[in-house]
């Protein structure tokens, strides 16, 4: 694995847009709109799982380095 870690901005705009899909979702459902809301759960979890993703992946080359050195 190389060494680049992905940005903790690019982190943290992940947790806003996976809540923003969420509240979507919800407004969307509360609005009877069915295919939207699982639209926005999908690209919400999905966004979760990237910022999973990226915050283990940074954890890994953070171990990586420290155990080189």
């Amino acid at each position: 694995m190389d060494g680049k870690k992905i940005h903790p901005l690019i982190l943290l705009n992940l947790l806003f847009n996976g809540i923003a899909m969420g509240i979507l979702a919800h407004d969307m459902y509360s609005e009877s709109k069915i295919g939207y809301s699982m639209t926005f759960i999908v690209l919400g979890i999905l966004f979760l799982l990237f910022l999973t993703y990226g915050v283990v992946r940074n954890q890994r080359i953070i171990e990586a380095n420290s155990s080189n050195r």
